[in-house]
């Protein structure tokens, strides 16, 4: 048996080796010990010979931005709150939906729907076959087009105070990007807006070790992003003052990671007039605003905060945000999936094929 992220691609030979699969109902994921639980719970059941526990699995031929895969408002709450009654109904132990993480480029990509039954097989795959076809009559709801960085820039600057939140999910690095993206920064910069005080992150192994050399309080030119992933991110040009020199280490406080120690590798922060960048030798996830705070900027004092992630930054950010806006760049993560070169995913699947 297993707890599963509903980002999770489901297979067919892991339900056929499996007793049964059990996935998140919330996103960003607050509930991992919730789910953990209650698999344990199912496997005790099985062991004392209680249930006999049977998992369905149902396809759907559609992947989509991740952007909108919020379980606390919109479309995908109403599907997960849909799965919470299915699985009050009697025989039906679990049930779970996974929209699965947009970006894998494999054979059985695709939406899927787990639903684990005591005996009632049958019942089971007609839930299961009534709840893909009101996930599959609600595919369009999920897309939806998002700001340039300019765009979000200028509706920032319409809002009085801060901070507001980017989100550049393109670069996600929990989906899988390399955290090297600086189109944010650079639209800051050509919008002339460096006197907007700013929160910005990027990895730059090599950026790191120049700045450390060149030593703390010292004026620096910079090549920075671009140095991991060259098919999506260019380098930027800048010049700033190196503020901090950290060892990267930390410990996020958060709802989804609390507890959990990261390393960031050597982190330099450079003052770009008021752009903080902060510049790590290692990829991380960056929706804690603990990540800023131990390398001295405070988010909640900036104009603009910069988060690599499309949807996971919600839980944290809002709560301390005026806006939170999600931004159209380019990355491997990027919401229009069109615009991605798959290779191996089914031929008739949403949105590439109706």
């Amino acid at each position: 048996m297993v707890s599963l992220d509903l980002h999770a691609n489901i297979t067919k030979s892991m339900v056929k080796n499996i007793n049964a699969i059990v996935g998140y109902k919330t996103c960003p994921h607050i509930d991992t010990y919730e789910t953990g639980k209650k698999t344990a719970k199912l496997m005790v059941q099985k062991l004392k010979e209680q249930i006999k526990p049977k998992t369905i699995l149902k396809k759907i031929p559609m992947i989509t931005q991740a952007e909108n895969h919020l379980s606390d408002r919109g479309i995908f709450k109403k599907l997960i709150q849909q799965s919470k009654k299915i699985e009050k109904k009697n025989e039906i132990l679990s049930v779970s939906i996974f929209a699965m993480q947009p970006w894998l480029d494999v054979k059985e990509a695709g939406w899927a729907i787990t639903i684990v039954t005591n005996k009632k097989v049958l019942k089971a795959k007609s839930l299961a076959k009534k709840l893909a076809k009101d996930i599959w009559n609600s595919r369009h709801k999920f897309q939806s087009k998002l700001p340039s960085a300019s765009d979000a820039l200028r509706s920032g600057m319409l809002i009085k105070g801060g901070p507001i939140t980017l989100g550049e999910g393109a670069d996600g690095t929990m989906g899988g990007s390399s955290g090297d993206g600086v189109w944010i920064l650079n639209s800051i910069i050509k919008n002339k807006l460096e006197s907007e005080k700013s929160a910005v992150v990027v990895v730059d192994k090599k950026a790191v070790e120049k700045s450390i050399k060149k030593g703390l309080n010292k004026y620096i030119t910079l090549n920075v992003g671009g140095s991991l992933n060259p098919k999506y991110n260019k380098t930027l040009k800048v010049t700033g003052k190196i503020i901090n020199i950290t060892d990267g280490k930390f410990q996020y406080k958060g709802k989804v990671y609390n507890g959990r120690k990261v390393e960031m590798g050597r982190c330099v922060v450079l003052k770009i007039n008021n752009i903080n960048l902060l510049i790590a030798e290692k990829n991380m996830p960056t929706t804690d605003p603990e990540m800023y705070r131990s390398q001295g900027i405070e988010p909640r004092e900036m104009k603009f905060v910069i988060v690599k992630s499309p949807l996971g930054l919600r839980t944290e950010y809002e709560p301390i945000s005026k806006e939170v806006i999600s931004v159209d760049t380019k990355g491997c993560c990027r919401a229009d999936l069109t615009k991605l070169p798959f290779k191996v995913i089914p031929k008739k699947i949403f949105p590439f094929n109706e």
